[in-house]
């Protein structure tokens, strides 16, 4: 191709790119800090997934070396499952504007917004399931949002946010005061964006207009076209309620940030745990087998193969075997060196069943091997419960029962519990009347107004029995037929 050739193609290319090259314009208005975060979370996913670099060098027709061992994503499960792991309880507590009313046995049931809030997450599984993709989103990204969609019909829907697709606003001074809320996403290759803006007051003193901190809020869709240009394509609604319908929390504590601190904060670590695995793996490849050198002996002679003597005419031939096992030693004690590093900086204890006695480690000791996680899993407890409390609290009001319904949530222990211990225990608590019976029974998992249900029902059961047989004694029966007394 010529010169000529080469510069008009050049430009058609140009031309065609501002015209039709929507492609181009996708993220160029990102401010450096917002493509800095996007890229955060890239990388942090990518740990997660287990798409990590391979550190060695792999050369045509030489055995790939390299092991990937993805410690990153359980970093962040473990963090899920003790987070979410166990079912979450959470009631509303009785409001005098919506008692509960009384069932056909006499029993309170739930009242009309409880029963409200419940239709939200349509089953126990199904509300373990959100709550565990919102946690995995949150431990990876450090930050997670939620989104209370209003449907057609009405009804609502949650949904647990692509930490990527947001781009908040806050004031710089207040990182907790959020002005406006961007969603952005593509549709092929067009960028679309949807904006929430809250209402703005005049400032008299400084004639410039303000967020207006009771406001409500203003949302509407733009477009960007093949010049770059955001051009509106829904027109501006507004959104009916005091709040908006995003609800953001942080993973783990960050002053003075408004974004939250990921569980992959020290996933470079994991590069250098697949460094070293990589390594170890090759020189065992190499070198531990050990190897066979010697002297004194003609071309051909020396045939090392399993079943085979070396045989040499030269009596000063001499045959002598290099051990190189130390050096895969001193390899594999580095590598559990760094994957126990990277366990401590992450909170996530490195237990191996190999080097412990599962049997023998009473509660005490497993809440020692476990205390680092159970700190960690304390902090994200207070952000992860505070976001679900104002979850309800602002579905509560939409759906008409108010704006002072707080949800409160209880918590199970994540750790694997001793049985004996436990029974021990509750036992002594009886004993000494430190507790009362309901709550022996919700300690040892059962439902204490099902179990009395239940109970109240094999009483009478056994007092039918008891009258059946008085009856039967008082009429000379013994509980036989008559055809059994005539044989």
């Amino acid at each position: 191709m010529k010169l000529w050739d080469k510069i008009v193609a050049a430009m058609g290319a140009m031309v065609k790119s501002w015209v039709g090259g929507p492609q181009l314009w996708l993220d160029d208005d990102l401010t450096a800090q917002e493509k800095e975060r996007r890229s955060f979370y890239d990388k942090a996913w990518t740990y997660y997934r287990g798409h990590h670099k391979q550190p060695l060098k792999v050369l045509a027709g030489q055995p790939n070396d390299n092991v990937i061992l993805n410690y990153s994503r359980r970093v962040v499960d473990k963090g899920v499952a003790f987070l979410f792991g166990k079912q979450l309880i959470w009631e509303l507590p009785l409001q005098t504007e919506q008692p509960k009313k009384p069932g056909e046995d006499g029993e309170e049931t739930e009242s009309p917004a409880e029963l409200a809030l419940q239709d939200l997450w349509k089953s126990e599984e199904q509300m373990m399931i959100f709550l565990t993709d919102l946690a995995t989103t949150g431990g990876v990204c450090g930050t997670f949002y939620l989104q209370i969609v209003v449907k057609h019909d009405e009804t609502l829907r949650l949904v647990a946010l692509d930490p990527y697709l947001v781009l908040p606003k806050f004031n710089p001074d207040d990182v907790e005061d959020v002005w406006a809320y961007h969603l952005r996403w593509r549709a092929g290759d067009t960028a679309r964006r949807q904006i929430w803006l809250r209402d703005t007051l005049l400032n008299e003193d400084t004639d410039t207009e303000e967020p207006d901190e009771e406001g409500y809020w203003t949302y509407w869709t733009e477009e960007k076209d093949g010049r770059g240009v955001w051009r509106l394509v829904v027109e501006a609604q507004e959104w009916p309620y005091p709040f908006a319908p995003f609800i953001h929390g942080k993973n783990l504590p960050n002053p003075h940030s408004f974004y939250g601190r990921s569980d992959l904060e020290d996933a470079d670590l994991n590069d250098t745990i697949n460094f070293v695995a990589g390594n170890t793996n090759r020189l065992i490849r190499k070198c531990a087998h050990p190897l066979i050198w010697g002297y004194g002996f003609q071309r051909g002679e020396m045939r090392v193969s399993p079943g085979s003597a070396v045989v040499s005419t030269n009596p000063d031939a001499n045959l002598e075997v290099l051990q190189q096992i130390g050096e895969v030693k001193v390899a594999s004690t580095f590598l559990d060196r760094m994957i126990s590093a990277y366990s401590q900086v992450t909170c996530t204890p490195d237990l191996d069943p190999a080097n412990m006695r599962l049997g023998a480690a009473s509660g005490f000791a497993l809440r020692v091997l476990y205390g680092d996680l159970t700190e960690k899993t304390g902090l994200k407890r207070s952000s992860y419960g505070a976001a679900l409390i104002e979850t309800m609290r602002r579905c509560a009001f939409i759906l008409g029962f108010g704006e002072d319904h707080r949800v409160k949530l209880t918590w199970e222990d994540p750790l694997p519990v001793d049985e004996r211990e436990e029974v021990e225990g509750l036992g002594f608590d009886a004993s000494q009347k430190l507790v009362s019976k309901e709550t022996l029974a919700t300690k040892r998992g059962y439902d204490w107004e099902v179990e009395q249900k239940r109970q109240e029902n094999e009483g009478k059961g056994d007092d039918n029995i008891g009258l059946a047989l008085l009856d039967a004694f008082e009429t000379g029966h013994r509980g036989v037929t008559d055809q059994e007394d005539e044989d």
